[in-house]
């Protein structure tokens, strides 16, 4: 305490709270507070055994809620593929036999969902409403968005099984009901040119963000290492469904969901791609990681900002009180405070399953507190009349 700025802060937290002390504590605090919301630290997996050990139920609320995940399997490594019959260059089928619960959709509800090695996406299969939507990242922006999306309508009836088949090579891609073809989308390729499925992780029920998931019962899974285009499409007039149990041994990953054994569901094609079952939710996910901060439009910005605007404006007016520094220094403690603050809920919001720990967010708070810095130094510059 030999310090007399050390000794000043101390007076100033500890000893003798000023109301504006007290006024950027609770600011604080209610930021910390709302950045964590809903303080799921402990996540239940939502998922169970269908009575007659026919499927497994995902249950996840039928509009998107920060207190409920709903429930997830993965493959805890990537997809291997059998040398025989192997897995082609930009070629993939996906066969499910599911019944949806609902409806009802907020956002586009993974069912299931590819992902690089690298945690980049792939493709995602998912719900909204009665849709079938498939989105792609290999084949370019579209409509300024930076994927492709396609589907079929009615494909997805709620509380009606359901046996879907996305197929796609080089050529583009079909999608297929009940066995019979139900559209096609050359030129739309679901896997990029070059690259298999050996390597890709699967997700089902969710995604890894853990943003949307999709509530229903799925019965059996068969994902394959070759595709059906639009000119196969038309000309074989069908494709492998996966209700076609002759097809187990070709594919690289085969599951039928009857139970789960120690958190663990077998793959009964063989290549030993088992899915993960986790009672609890946990991912390792990335600390500030980069991939939200081109994507941060000016809503989220205004959002993220907003709420460190007040925390800004106040810490550099009690620190311009306290400090008798120039309001430039004062400024400059301020947001270096607002970017410290910023920075400690980022980092506890990794082990957060349902929230991200996100630069985009550390950037955008920074900036709030830098506005309430600036509106602190004008009110003391164009306000004179207000003591220190």
């Amino acid at each position: 305490m030999g310090d007399p700025e050390n000794k000043l802060i101390f007076e100033f937290f500890i000893l003798r709270p000023s109301p504006l002390t007290l006024i950027g504590l609770g600011l604080s605090f209610g930021v910390i507070a709302a950045c964590l919301w809903p303080y799921n630290f402990i996540e239940t997996n939502r998922i169970s055994v269908l009575p007659a050990g026919e499927g497994l139920r995902f249950e996840a609320p039928a509009v998107p809620d920060k207190s409920n995940a709903g429930g997830i399997l993965y493959t805890p490594e990537g997809l291997r593929c059998r040398l025989n019959p192997g897995c082609e260059e930009g070629s993939v089928s996906v066969g499910i036999r599911l019944k949806a619960a609902t409806e009802t959709s907020g956002c586009v509800k993974r069912i299931f969902d590819l992902r690089a090695e690298d945690g980049s996406e792939a493709f995602y299969i998912g719900q909204w409403k009665s849709y079938l939507i498939v989105r792609s990242f290999a084949s370019g922006p579209a409509d300024g968005k930076p994927y492709q999306e396609i589907g079929a309508a009615d494909a997805l009836t709620a509380a009606k099984q359901s046996s879907v088949t996305v197929s796609s090579n080089l050529d583009g891609t079909a999608i297929f009901i009940e066995g019979r073809l139900a559209k096609l989308f050359p030129g739309v390729r679901i896997l990029r040119e070059g690259e298999t499925l050996a390597g890709h992780r699967v997700h089902l029920g969710n995604s890894p963000d853990i943003n949307c998931p999709w509530s229903g019962e799925i019965y059996e899974l068969a994902i394959y290492g070759r595709g059906t285009g639009p000119s196969d499409a038309i000309e074989g007039g069908g494709t492998e469904t996966v209700h076609d149990g002759t097809l187990t041994g070709k594919a690289v990953a085969f599951y039928r969901f009857g139970g789960m054994e120690a958190e663990r569901i077998a793959d009964a094609s063989g290549n030993r791609n088992d899915l993960s079952a986790p009672r609890r939710l946990f991912f390792d996910k990335p600390v500030l990681h980069l991939t939200g901060l081109p994507e941060l439009g000016t809503a989220d910005f205004l959002r993220n900002s907003a709420g460190f605007i007040p925390l800004g404006f106040i810490y550099f007016l009690r620190q311009y009180r306290a400090s008798r520094k120039p309001v430039w220094q004062s400024a400059a403690a301020s947001v270096a405070m607002g970017a410290a603050l910023s920075l400690a809920v980022e980092l506890m919001q990794v082990w957060l399953p349902t929230r991200d720990s996100s630069l985009a967010d550390l950037v955008a708070n920074t900036a709030g507190a830098l506005m309430g810095a600036a509106g602190g130094i004008l009110w003391v510059r164009y306000l004179p009349h207000h003591p220190r």
